[in-house]
């Protein structure tokens, strides 16, 4: 058998599993759902489940194992071409992207009953790589110590918002109003307004 059309299968057998979690998740706390509810709205039979993962909690373990460390390598990417592309922009863009790729999973781990330590380790992922039009403040020492931490907050915060929304808007129209946020505030969202209203 072809190994890229196995892969495929793989990829597909397993992203119908998440998407089922996803939908169980809506109605039912984890330790609420069994395999073979999943099992049953995903249409693959047990053995298929268990070929994977030991159990339900070690199935969202695992699956946010991998969004993490591809979320990472996203990260690492850009990082590299920044001498290149140094642009927040292209950074927001790519995160909120990344994000709408793996919905079905962003929406369980940063949702209202979401993985507290996944939403820690993404903050601290996007600390790291965030460009410099995101971390330079030019006001005072202490407003610097807490206007990188509101940033960040701020920017996970829009993004469970979207997500809750079913990501209404694309990920370069959000990285531009992120952005404009970022830099401008207030004075942003007032002018919006008045955009708006004349």
């Amino acid at each position: 058998m072809d190994i890229k059309k196995e892969d495929r299968r793989v990829r597909r057998t397993k992203q119908r599993m998440l998407t089922a979690l996803s939908s169980l998740l809506t109605t039912k706390k984890i330790n609420q759902i069994t395999v073979k509810e999943l099992a049953d709205l995903a249409d693959v039979n047990r053995t298929t489940f268990y070929f994977y993962y030991d159990n339900i909690p070690d199935m969202l373990d695992k699956v946010e194992q991998e969004m993490f460390v591809d979320f990472q390598n996203t990260c690492a990417q850009f990082r590299e071409e920044q001498s290149a592309t140094e642009s927040t922009g292209v950074f927001l863009t790519r995160v909120f992207q990344f994000l709408q790729d793996n919905a079905d999973m962003a929406k369980i781990l940063l949702g209202p009953s979401g993985d507290y330590a996944f939403m820690e380790k993404l903050k601290n992922a996007i600390g790291v790589t965030k460009p410099e039009e995101m971390t330079n403040f030019t006001g005072s020492q202490k407003g610097e110590q807490y206007f990188n931490p509101f940033v960040v907050s701020g920017f996970i915060g829009m993004i469970q918002y979207w997500l809750s929304c079913d990501m209404p808007d694309p990920p370069d129209e959000m990285a531009y109003f992120t952005l404009n946020l970022i830099l401008r505030g207030r004075n942003f969202l007032e002018e919006q307004h008045n955009d708006k209203s004349t």
